[in-house]
This record gives C-alpha cells, structure tokens and sequence, in this order.
C-alpha cells in the first residue's frame, strides 16, 4: 500500500478522517504522543519528539541507536531548529496494513519508551520521585490533530 492509502486505513481503524496536508504531513495524537507522518518524494516517515536536547543523553541516545536496539527499527537525531531530540522511522511504501499498524505500535512504544528514559534521567538528577512505569502510558488513543 502506498503512504496515503496506509493513512486513510489507519484513521478508518481510529475512526477519524486521516489525510495528508497539502504539505504532505499529517498528525495524530496517541494519547500524551503526538506522531507525524510525513511523506517526502518516494519516502515515508514517521517522526515524534522526545524532549529537548541534553548533552547528558549523548551516549544513551548513541548506544539505542546501535543496530536500533532500543529504537524499534527507527533512529533517533535531532532537529537543530527546535533543538529536540526526534525519533523517525522510514516505512516503505509497499507494507501491508497489517505490518504497517504493527511498526507504529512498536514505534509509539519506543517513543513512550525513550520519552521515560529521558524523564527519568532529569528525575533522578532532581532527585523526584515521579512514577514513569504507570500502565496508562500504554494504552493508545488517537485523535485528529
């Protein structure tokens, strides 16, 4: 299936309208997540923030990255104009719905994943005592951004 075909599955899978823009971007929310498909000449990605840039991170951030260990088949950079820490995936245009729904679950876990990593690594050091394992977290959601 082609990138907008595998979008407008996906929010008929939500029960929302999903389309590009005329940017060919689009977002969704999944829960506290927001994920941005963006399709780009023959590419399609998918992108989500993590938090800000912290040089403390460096070699988390370069160790997950490793072979993609612990960014679900995705990789994470940064995006020098918010100064974020991003994660993104290339999903190729001729996936299956079945295993296009399958890299977005891991993709929104890994993002889940990351975004408590770095929390917790500003947690610790403020000594909080902020919980980052609650089961909610997990549950998604979507709704039309």
């Amino acid at each position: 299936m082609n990138a907008e075909s595998l979008l407008s599955k996906l929010g008929n899978t939500l029960g929302i309208d999903l389309h590009f823009s005329e940017k060919k971007t689009c977002g969704v929310r999944f829960g506290q997540d927001e994920i941005f498909f963006e399709e780009n000449n023959s590419n399609f990605y998918m992108i989500a923030r993590l938090g800000p840039v912290k040089e403390a991170a460096y070699r988390q951030i370069l160790e997950g990255n490793y072979l993609s260990l612990e960014t679900g088949f995705g990789a994470i950079g940064i995006n020098s104009v918010k100064n974020d820490f991003v994660l993104h995936r290339v999903i190729t245009q001729d996936m299956s719905y079945a295993a296009f729904e399958e890299a977005l679950k891991i993709f929104v876990r890994s993002v889940r994943f990351w975004k408590g990593k770095l929390s917790l690594e500003v947690a610790q050091k403020v000594e909080s005592n902020a919980q980052t394992n609650d089961l909610s977290m997990w549950q998604i959601h979507a709704m039309r951004l």
